[in-house]
Order: C-alpha cells, then structure tokens, then sequence
C-alpha cells in the first residue's frame, strides 16, 4: 500500500532501561526504509517503570529515530493523559524537545511542526 501514509507510534516501543535492543532498532531500520511511514515521538514513558526513562535513555532512541527517518518524517506527541503514568507532560516536554536530536538538529521546527501538518492536514494561522 505505498499511497497509504502510515505513522509508528511510540517509537515502536523501545526498551527504556538503556540496555541494548537489536531487535528494535533493526526494526526500526527496517521500516524507516518505507518511505510511507513516519515515526510518531510519544508516549514513551508510559512503556517503562517508574524512573526508568533518563535523559540519556531517551537520547539514545530520539538518536536512532532521527538518524533512520530524519527529522522530517517525525511527529512530536504530547500523549497526554498517557504520559502521566511514569512522568508529566512538562517532564515528557523536557525529555522530548531538549533532547540532543531534537534541538541540535537543523530540521528541528519540522520535528516539532511541520511535519505533524504534513501529516495531519493541520494548518498553523500563526504564519
């Protein structure tokens, strides 16, 4: 179905305690190579135990999403009341967008909203 546009959500569900998933991330290799699917940065949190999820942690898979699909094909997601279970949304904010791969990359505002119209249809009057 190459003229359907599909997005992974959560990041596939990465394994949140930084130990090594080959798994995933030839998963995440695999599928970055459609060039319908996006990849929905969300909800993570809520797939780990409580203070699971570090800074660094995180790094490591944002890293690896935008190494696979780049940066205009991710979608940024709150998920919130989701990411109440391990974290906040302020906490999931500063994981997210203060990420290393997220604000040094040059695409950033794409990461945080463009791509998501694109995606979405959504269109930002602010402009």
């Amino acid at each position: 179905m190459p003229d359907v546009q599909f997005i992974l959500d959560h990041c596939g569900c990465p394994k949140l305690d930084g130990s090594s998933d080959p798994t995933w991330t030839r998963g995440i290799a695999a599928i970055a190579e459609l060039p319908n699917v996006a990849c929905r940065v969300s909800g993570i949190t809520a797939y780990g135990e409580k203070g699971q999820l570090t800074k660094d942690n995180l790094h490591r898979i944002l890293d690896t999403v935008v190494d696979k699909f780049g940066p205009e094909r991710l979608v940024w997601g709150g998920d919130w009341p989701v990411c109440k279970v391990n974290s906040g949304l302020s906490e999931w904010l500063d994981f997210s967008a203060g990420g290393p791969a997220a604000s040094v990359h040059p695409s950033r505002p794409a990461f945080l909203r463009q791509t998501p119209d694109v995606y979405t249809g959504c269109v930002d009057f602010s402009r």
